[in-house]
């Protein structure tokens, strides 16, 4: 298996070599690909503490980009977009606000730690997808992934189930993000509901697959928000994917929010069943909004924590209290480094800039996002319009109970995405 694993993942760098919208579908996909490698390959899990995977999924990206260029085949497309340079300010004014931060200490190791992150996914990652039939391309490749590798977290023994949660011990108390891997599922879920484009039996069992593999991972994975959000996610915007203009497709679409249905609830019983009984109990209303741990009273609690902070500081309203400053203020340093809340994070440690920069470049990239669908010319482009919106609205979620400013959500990567395919179209339009 092993083997296999490992010829696969050669496949996916060469593609992404070659293919700029595979590149950012293997973006994307990283961080739960480096589990899927860890979980076969002791070097991948050791060596160079772990980023193996990342170095190599990164040279491929500079290989694809360079290859493109030297080529002449790169898009001619206007880089900079007001969601970028949004985008880019935020991260440099977080980066700024460390400067009366109480936490800047555990502020500069997690911007450290992620700034060549911070590179590969806005900065680069961002000029790999052009037009929505590239996006379809990567919705595609993404779906390919996850069949090897959603079926490698069902099937590798390394894989066990900890506390409720599939994770990959790596020895000394350290397991991998279960968050990470429910999140890469619900996002295949939500591609293999709502994706269209080509044509064959081979593209509908591969969106069949997906939406089942995509929520047992998610199941398994005890990653509740991500669970609840994809499926929601995929009810909600199936009918904008495939609009009822015709009968028939009335009924595709009847069928498949029919089909997702049933199969939550066929796969939610028989996993619960299969594992102790509080695995199933976490899923309940009660633990989801005030249990221990994660719920979504402890969000709130966190964010509780940031208010008083800032009603308490005569600046925080104009410049924040300063990125990380949670990990330093009484009662948040007695929860976490972070409050697992963007959001919060934004208005209370960032201030009133934090609050521009994000809210100026949600509403260019939903903006975007919109158009693109709104104009989408063909079927595929249409429904992968409405992927996108679907994705963004996911991740969106995800910001209110998990994360931090540079854990570099995708939701930034898809705001960005959408205005440079925006930007690309009206190019287009606009040329004699």
């Amino acid at each position: 298996m092993s083997i296999a694993v490992a010829f696969c993942f050669m496949i996916v760098l060469i593609c992404s070599v070659y293919s700029m919208p595979v590149a950012a579908a293997t973006i994307l996909a990283m961080f739960a690909l480096k589990q899927v490698m860890q979980g076969y390959f002791d070097v991948f899990r050791y060596f160079a503490g772990g980023i193996g995977t990342n170095v190599l999924i990164s040279l491929a990206v500079f290989a694809s980009i360079a290859r493109c260029k030297l080529n002449q085949r790169f898009p001619n497309v206007n880089f900079g977009t007001p969601t970028l340079y949004c985008a880019v300010g935020l991260f440099a004014w977080s980066a700024l606000s460390m400067a009366w931060s109480p936490g800047r200490e555990s502020a500069a190791t997690i911007i450290l730690q992620a700034l060549p992150y911070f590179v590969l996914i806005l900065l680069l990652g961002v000029q790999l997808v052009s037009s929505l039939e590239d996006f379809s391309t990567l919705i595609r490749a993404t779906m390919l992934m996850g069949l090897f590798m959603n079926l490698s977290f069902l099937t590798n023994p390394e894989f066990i189930v900890r506390d409720g949660r599939l994770v990959l011990d790596s020895g000394g108390g350290i397991t991998t993000s279960p968050l990470t891997m429910g999140s890469f599922a619900a996002a295949t879920l939500i591609m293999g509901t709502l994706a269209r484009g080509g044509s064959g039996r081979f593209v509908m069992l591969l969106r069949v697959a997906s939406v089942i593999l995509g929520i047992s991972v998610a199941i398994f994975s005890g990653s509740r928000g991500q669970v609840i959000a994809g499926v929601g996610v995929s009810l909600l915007f199936l009918p904008f994917a495939a609009p009822h203009k015709t009968a028939l497709s009335r009924i595709s679409s009847i069928f498949g929010v029919m089909f997702v249905l049933l199969s939550f609830t066929v796969l939610f019983d028989l996993i619960t069943s299969a594992l102790p009984s509080f695995v199933g109990q976490r899923f309940s209303a009660e633990s989801v909004l005030y249990g221990s741990g994660s719920s979504a009273g402890t969000r709130m609690a966190n964010v509780l924590v940031l208010l008083q902070a800032w009603l308490n500081t005569p600046t925080a309203p104009l410049i924040g209290l300063g990125y990380i400053a949670f990990s330093a203020i009484p009662g948040g340093s007695d929860i976490d480094v972070y409050a697992h809340n963007v959001y919060a994070e934004v208005v209370f440690e960032l201030g009133l800039p934090g609050i521009v920069l994000f809210g100026t470049m949600v509403y260019f990239g939903l903006r975007s996002a919109f158009r693109n669908y709104l104009f989408a010319e063909s079927p595929s482009d249409r429904a992968a319009g409405a992927t996108m919106l679907a994705l963004i609205f996911f991740e969106a979620f995800l910001l209110a109970k998990q994360g931090s400013l540079w854990g570099l959500s995708p939701i930034i990567m898809y705001l960005c995405i959408s205005s440079r395919i925006e930007r690309a179209r009206t190019i287009q339009i606009d040329a004699p």
